[in-house]
């Protein structure tokens, strides 16, 4: 289906680093009203925390959670913790954040 392979190029760009076109990717498929998979998701956060593009993963994180997805508890450690070793203080403002966008969808 096409929904597949949307997210199948997603994860084969940001695996090879380019995380801008995953992006792209990604938004132009949430415009169209298409459901990415919860592993494209957790993909896409990993790659872009790795990469400390915190504002994307993020948005990433939020687009995730307001479609009734839950953070794998893998992935949710390892963000938090790059979280942390990048920024002790902001993370809780963050995570509110993202929690706030959330909720209010």
């Amino acid at each position: 289906s096409t929904v597949c392979s949307h997210d199948s190029i997603i994860v084969g760009l940001v695996e090879q680093g380019f995380l801008a076109e995953g992006m792209e990717w990604l938004s132009n498929m949430l415009e169209s009203r298409r459901r990415p998979r919860q592993e494209t998701f957790e993909r896409l956060i990993h790659c872009l925390s790795e990469a400390d593009k915190w504002g994307d993963a993020l948005f990433v994180l939020g687009s995730m959670l307001k479609m009734g997805y839950t953070l794998n508890e893998c992935i949710c450690l390892s963000v938090v913790g790059k979280l942390c070793n990048d920024n002790p203080s902001g993370v809780e403002k963050c995570i509110e954040d993202v929690l706030r966008t959330a909720n209010a969808s």
